[in-house]
């Protein structure tokens, strides 16, 4: 069948059909290239967007790196200018924990100093109080043989046989009692008087008690039985008396 063939109602549709499809065409090469500018757009958006962020970022990261060194050099600057400052403030804090130690220790010296100044004047006053009362001891004990030489001697002093009393004996006698007495001199031993004082008990033991010859001895020691002494400023040995009354 030949196209003169075709009778005229196929051929409008034919060409109704026809152009269909080129409106069909057309609409979707329309449609894909709204679609294909939409992406392009979008990924023009997308790519100045991120272009955008980063240079947004590098901005930021920029300012801060300048804001951070600007702030390092001020930090610098700051030390730099507190530097003399601090090292003046520890000068003079070491300065002052040197003397506060400069103190103490001269405080802990003079009580050091001190506490060895008593120690030694203590033990030189116990080792002389140590020897003291070594002689005391031995002094008392020499003390009645003081006694019966003087009472020898008395006896020797009042014989009324002049022979006796001038003789060598008499005279031995004296001489060992003089240097007896002088040697318990040398050592601090001395006799006090009692006969005529008002009685002490811080010096005198009474005996006994008579009547006083005379009203002045009324109180005081009337006679001496045995003599006392003094070693040093200490009593060594009490006088024994006899008080009149």
């Amino acid at each position: 069948m030949t196209q003169q063939d075709i009778p005229l109602t196929d051929k409008n549709q034919v060409a109704s059909a026809t152009q269909a499809a080129n409106e069909t065409v057309a609409q979707a090469e329309t449609v894909s290239q709204t679609e294909t500018v939409s992406q392009a757009k979008t990924a023009g958006q997308t790519e100045t967007v991120s272009e955008a962020e980063t240079a947004g970022e590098a901005e930021t990261a920029a300012q801060a790196e300048e804001t951070g060194q600007a702030k390092t050099a001020d930090d610098e600057q700051a030390l730099y200018e507190a530097a003399p400052v601090q090292e003046e403030e520890l000068e003079a804090s070491a300065l002052a924990l040197a003397q506060t130690r400069i103190a103490e220790y001269d405080d802990r010296y003079k009580r050091l100093f001190a506490e060895f100044e008593n120690f030694r004047r203590r033990t030189a006053k116990e080792r002389l109080e140590m020897v003291v009362q070594a002689n005391s001891d031995l002094l008392r004990d020499l003390l009645p043989v003081v006694d019966d030489m003087d009472r020898a001697l008395k006896v020797l002093e009042a014989a009324e046989d002049a022979a006796l009393t001038e003789s060598p004996f008499a005279e031995g006698i004296k001489l060992v009692r003089h240097k007896l007495h002088l040697a318990l001199e040398r050592k601090g031993l001395k006799p006090f008087a009692a006969t005529g004082q008002p009685f002490d008990p811080d010096r005198h033991e009474a005996i006994t008690q008579i009547p006083a010859p005379t009203d002045a001895l009324k109180g005081c020691v009337v006679d001496e039985i045995e003599k006392g002494y003094n070693l040093g400023d200490k009593v060594l040995r009490f006088a024994r008396v006899v008080v009149g009354i």
